[in-house]
């Protein structure tokens, strides 16, 4: 069993582990920013609709802003955008910038995600949503225009990725098919078989 940790502790732990090197350029092909000093009234959707104003609709796909309890949020959160270029305008368009729907003389900070993409995100999070203390935080997620919810996503995307992060990795290899003779061993021909043939040897 998990030993105890409060729920500030956990999620405190859960921003550092998943924090890359401060500033600099994002790499390229990189969609995920981590969104820091976001005021504490913000939700998922309030944030999601001031990064969308910058980066432009439909730019992200999801929004994950932990909360601590019922009151206020963490302060940070991590976005996960549709293509690396929308993360770009984000990043260039709000780092520094004061934020727009609080009166808190706070500064947008954004730095790049150590985990990358909105499957391995997702992956992470389901793992969290067991050991987080409290009541499940789910993220934001949106797929094909709207919201969905968490468990709709991860199963939509698994599925089109060819099964879930999963049972992909514990499929064993695949050899690769031999050529016809290339085994080593004698290549007997095959004996005519009558019309009367049984299932073995049914006819095409």
């Amino acid at each position: 069993a998990h030993a105890k940790i409060s729920r500030r502790s956990f999620f405190s732990r859960h921003a550092r582990e998943n924090m890359s090197q401060e500033g600099g350029f994002a790499p390229p092909g990189a969609t995920t920013l981590m969104f820091r000093n976001i005021p504490r009234r913000y939700t998922n959707r309030l944030l999601l609709r001031e990064i969308e104003l910058v980066a432009g609709a439909s730019s992200v796909d999801m929004v994950f802003l932990p909360w601590d309890g019922d009151v206020r949020n963490m302060g940070y959160a991590f976005v996960n955008f549709v293509t690396s270029e929308f993360a770009s305008a984000a990043r260039r368009g709000m780092d520094g910038k004061p934020w727009r729907f609080s009166g808190v003389p706070k500064l947008v900070k954004t730095v790049v995600a150590r985990l990358q993409g909105l499957l391995p995100n997702l992956v992470q999070l389901r793992e969290m949503i067991v050991r987080v203390p409290g009541q499940p935080v789910y993220p934001l997620v949106i797929l094909g225009g709207k919201v969905v919810g968490y468990a709709e996503a991860l199963r939509s995307i698994e599925l089109d990725k060819g099964g879930s992060l999963e049972s992909r990795q514990r499929r064993p290899p695949q050899r690769p098919a031999r050529a016809e003779g290339e085994s080593g061993v004698p290549q007997v021909q095959p004996r005519a078989t009558s019309a009367a043939a049984g299932p073995h040897g049914a006819r095409a």
